[in-house]
């Protein structure tokens, strides 16, 4: 479920978080990791964002 809507102003840092339904594993394999590294990856760029720091869980 999304929280509530955020406040958004130049130069503000959030904080995301994705998980899985259930406990469910978020990974079938190191290609799916790869896919969304590239995805935020991608979104940063397009979106003229910067990411300051990505885990992720095993």
């Amino acid at each position: 479920m999304a929280g509530n809507v955020r406040v958004e102003y130049p130069g503000a840092i959030y904080h995301l978080t994705v998980r899985a339904n259930g406990r469910a594993e978020r990974f079938d394999d190191d290609d799916d990791r790869r896919y969304l590294l590239g995805r935020i990856a991608e979104a940063a760029s397009t979106y003229q964002g910067r990411v300051y720091l990505f885990c992720i869980g095993v």
